[in-house]
């Protein structure tokens, strides 16, 4: 209030007393300090004291969440220029047309109000806008002759201190709508579901008269509350047509009744996503990238997805979508319910960390075609291997022998992924994750080679990020949550060149369900699924058109008794959700295109060895290469050389009738022993005929290459243990024995497939290998 009067009859009296006791001059003078007090003491701002609702607009403005104010309230602050330019006209018209005319209290009003009321003739109101704003604002009961006096007193301070337009605009945001609703943005919202500056005329007339008695004009609070709303409506309309005659044609639609909403109905979408917004931002009114139409729908069909998953373990799952173009989070799904407390929904799985399993090994390959490790069809090793102390497996524990960089990345192979992510240099994968902002990376150390694996944890939006910097030409940019949010243009993390490679592979996944589902796609999608160790996170994420989309199925428990797998438990949802969108959005391809403009060439090369093809290949396929980046050789595994006819054996020299050429398949030995470990039978190439020691040389062939010893380590001689080092090479496949030497004294011979083992002594030694063709390769080990 503005002055508060003694609190009881006996304070009352003593202040009397007081009062008389002061001389004339006196008790003019303090009169006049208090009303210096009431008008000229400068104010705080209108609704500086107010408590506001906080309201999450979608990115077409449409409702996401609607909050209470800290006193209970609906009371959503809109400023006076994000209102329909026809609603505070209405309501001027309906409550005080002459507000622009006087100086808070309008005599006429007044003076005709007190004519009624002693002529008997009914009561009218005099009130003014601002009068009515000061009894909302100082709490004054208005109903006596005293409290009507602090009224005026209270309007004619707020127009001294305020502009017109913020005393209307602080009375639309304060008057009441019935019940716990207050202003013109909660009422709005409330009853018709959309934003003040969306309101129809019928609309703005509806809004323009409850105020004046909102306790029997609540929209749906009874019969006779929409009777009596309907009937001031009318009202409002025949006084709005005398200076908008041009509006007659609502009065049809006026005779009918209006649908209403209610607090009810209120939405609450997107209720992790929206409850990160509310703690990260201020505003009372946000406006978020989160398009509803898309929202909605993606989260009924994660919903329905669960429960018809149910026997399969699946009690919890999340997804996000974004815009390529803009990083704009579209949707984003944190659980299936967050109101169940059983599967804790309340938490936010694209927030949650967790272990991505294999989704991570595209940027392994990524990284291997930018530091020019391979190409797509360079020929990788899938069979037992150890890494210093770290012995991996496969998923499946099979073994698929040699097989093209394509065929390892969709078939999600372990052990290629390992061996090229050994042999990065600047960065290695841990340093790639870092610049990439992944957060919470412990030491390098921690995870070795099984970061490759899904050893660090990383969150749903982390990992659309990477997947999008795929899409978006090797820069990796921020996600945006909100419309006003600035645009990074990135950082370049792969070259475009890299980034399309990957996703060319990553378009040749196998689609659950064959290719007959796969033909039935809107567009093309570019897309990786990945499994936790212990299986307790199933994840499928890709590109496609503008858009990237993750799924995460598991348990935020951390239970494994779904056993969830990428390709059977995320990759369906993922796909259900992929059609749902690009339908909507009218998705159309647009990483095929980019071919045109990336510095990448098309070469022929071997199918099954991936070298650039020397006119020996069996067989032959396209691949794009980097050019100057790429690792190009012709093959040197298919060859033309001389048999000898009746033998078959290899001819060191040509005789007519005797000798012709042939290709055949030189694999080296560490090749053609994964090729039996996954049990491929590949043919060895025949001996050389008798009398060609020496001339072999001359044959074009490959240099050996020492697998053991391995190149950095230190050998220790262990008490009681197998003291013996195996020494193994890797070898032309015309090779027919091996030489092993330490220091340059012989060790022994062996055969391309078996090792030779040395007993370790202390020092420092140079082991030589030497094949029978005459070449070598050596390399220093320290034995402690």
């Amino acid at each position: 209030m503005l002055i508060r009067l003694p609190l009881n009859k006996l304070q009352l009296q003593r202040g009397l007393k007081k009062w008389r006791a002061l001389s004339w001059r006196h008790q003019l003078l303090l009169i006049a300090l208090l009303l210096v007090l009431i008008f000229f003491a400068i104010p705080p701002a209108l609704l500086s004291d107010v408590s506001f609702s906080r309201a999450v607009l979608d990115r077409n403005g449409n409702l996401l969440r609607l909050t209470l104010s800290q006193d209970g309230k609906y009371r959503l602050f809109v400023p006076l220029s994000r209102m329909a330019p026809a609603l505070p006209r209405a309501v001027l018209l309906y409550e005080d047309r002459y507000f622009y005319d006087h100086a808070g209290i309008n005599p006429v009003a007044i003076v005709h109000a007190a004519w009624r009321h002693i002529s008997g003739s009914g009561r009218g109101g005099a009130s003014t806008i601002s009068m009515q704003l000061a009894r909302i604002k100082y709490g004054i009961k208005s109903q006596t002759a005293a409290g009507k006096l602090w009224q005026m007193i209270g309007a004619l301070r707020i127009e001294l201190h305020y502009s017109k337009d913020r005393i209307l605009e602080a009375y639309l945001n304060l008057t009441p709508y019935g019940t716990n609703v207050e202003g013109i943005g909660a009422a709005s919202y409330i009853y018709f579901a959309q934003p003040p500056q969306n309101l129809s005329l019928p609309e703005v007339w509806t809004l323009a008269v409850i105020p004046q008695s909102p306790a029997k004009r609540t929209p749906g609070k009874s019969t006779f509350s929409s009777a009596a709303l309907a009937t001031a409506r009318l009202r409002m309309f025949s006084g709005w047509i005398q200076t908008h005659p041009a509006d007659k044609t609502y009065a049809t639609l006026l005779t009918k009744p209006m649908h209403y909403k209610h607090k009810s109905d209120l939405p609450f979408i997107a209720p992790q996503f929206t409850t990160r917004l509310l703690k990260e931002n201020r505003n009372d009114t946000i406006q978020s990238t989160i398009d509803s139409k898309l929202q909605e729908p993606l989260a009924k069909l994660v919903q329905r997805y669960a429960v018809h998953h149910m026997e399969l373990g699946i009690h919890n799952a999340a997804a996000l979508l974004v815009d390529n173009r803009t990083m704009d989070v579209l949707a984003s799904i944190g659980s299936v319910d967050f109101f169940d407390m059983s599967q804790l929904g309340m938490l936010d799985g694209t927030h949650a960390r967790r272990s991505p399993g294999s989704a991570l090994k595209p940027f392994i390959y990524a990284l291997a075609f930018d530091q020019g490790i391979i190409h797509p069809l360079s020929l990788l090793k899938d069979a037992p291997i150890a890494f210093a102390n770290y012995t991996p497996d496969n998923f499946d524990r099979q073994y698929e022998g040699p097989l093209s960089a394509h065929d390892a990345l969709i078939k999600s192979r372990n052990i290629p992924a390992l061996w090229l992510a050994e042999q990065m240099k600047s960065p290695d994968f841990y340093h790639f994750l870092t610049s990439a902002v992944i957060g919470h990376l412990k030491l390098q150390e921690t995870y070795g080679l099984s970061l490759v694996l899904g050893g660090a944890e990383v969150t749903m939006e982390e990992l659309v990020r990477l997947y999008a910097m795929l899409a978006n030409d090797g820069m990796l940019r921020t996600l945006r949550y909100t419309t006003d949010a600035s645009f990074y243009d990135g950082k370049p993390l792969l070259s475009p060149e890299a980034a399309f490679l990957t996703l060319d592979i990553l378009r040749d996944t196998p689609v659950p369900g064959g290719a007959i589902l796969s033909d039935h796609l809107p567009v093309p999608v570019y897309w990786k699924t990945g499994t936790s160790s212990g299986m307790r996170d199933a994840w499928s994420v890709g590109v496609f058109g503008n858009y990237t989309l993750a799924v995460w199925v598991g348990d935020f428990h951390g239970s494994t008794r779904g056993k969830y797998v990428g390709i059977t438990s995320a990759a369906p949802l993922f796909f259900e959700i992929m059609r749902l969108a690009a339908t909507q959005e009218k998705t159309v391809d647009v990483i095929g295109d980019k071919t045109t403009h990336l510095r990448i060439a098309r070469k022929l090369a071997c199918s099954d060895t991936g070298d650039i093809d020397n006119l020996y290949c069996q067989s032959r396929q396209p691949v794009w290469i980097i050019p100057g980046v790429s690792p190009i050789k012709s093959t040197d595994i298919y060859r033309r050389v001389l048999v000898e006819n009746a033998t078959g054996k290899l001819a060191c020299r040509f005789r007519p009738d005797e000798t012709s050429y042939r290709v055949l398949q030189f694999w080296p030995s560490d090749l053609s022993e994964v090729f039996a470990k996954a049990g491929i039978v590949k043919s060895p190439p025949p001996a050389w005929e008798g009398g060609c020691e020496g001339k072999q040389a001359a044959h074009k062939n490959i240099a050996p290459h020492i697998l053991s010893p391995a190149k950095g380590l230190a050998y220790h001689i262990r008490d009681g243990g197998d003291n013996r080092l195996p020494l193994k090479a890797t070898l032309d496949g015309a090779v027919q024995n091996v030489f092993w030497f330490i220091n340059n004294e012989p060790v022994g011979k062996a055969k391309p497939d078996d090792p030779l083992f040395w007993p370790l002594k202390r020092g420092r030694f140079i082991v030589r290998v030497i094949d029978d063709l005459g070449n070598a390769d050596s390399r220093l080990i320290v034995v402690e």
